[in-house]
């Protein structure tokens, strides 16, 4: 069977982030949706239908099985923006840490606020952050917390600064 490279789909490898206690990130950057092509003075030009995103995907340990994560029942996804990628990478450069040690508070809800996800960057000890991730619906209340170092913080930056081109669409005009 012969594949032409045009209908080949490329799947990137999504980068995580795991603690035992406290569950799993993982951040896979999706492209954004393109309109059908129109035809402009003799060429063939296609728009941003729908801007892509960062997806934050998480999931906390599942209690009835242990070593195991609760994909299934406990999965939360999250869409970072380019506003919300900008709103990250401006907090890790800064990093002055709020009141409570927040250096990132992305805040997501949906227009009667029944559902509400909120991803954050704490300032820990000893050169540690966490990465949180709250999501509250009726009936729903999931936390997933991870403890990182600074090489991870440093993976995530570069992974979000490389995301946004792909985001916006830049990396194919």
């Amino acid at each position: 069977m012969s594949t032409n490279v045009d209908d080949v789909i490329y799947r990137p490898a999504s980068a995580n982030f795991f603690s035992k206690t406290g569950g799993q990130f993982q951040f896979v950057v999706g492209s954004p949706t393109w309109k059908n092509p129109e035809d402009s003075n003799g060429k063939s030009i296609s728009w941003v239908y729908k801007q892509g995103a960062v997806f934050v995907e998480a999931a906390p340990p599942d209690p009835n099985n242990p070593g195991r994560l609760d994909w299934k029942n406990k999965k939360i996804v999250l869409a970072l923006s380019d506003k919300d990628i900008g709103e990250i990478l401006y907090g890790i450069r800064v990093n002055k840490p709020s009141n409570n040690g927040e250096l990132v508070k992305i805040f997501h809800s949906n227009d009667d606020r029944t559902v509400v996800k909120t991803f954050k960057i704490l300032q820990g000890r000893d050169e540690t952050w966490a990465l949180s991730l709250h999501a509250k619906a009726p009936g729903v209340d999931t936390k997933v917390h991870v403890y990182i170092k600074g090489p991870d913080l440093m993976r995530l930056t570069t992974l979000l600064q490389s995301a946004l081109p792909v985001v916006l669409g830049w990396d194919k005009a």
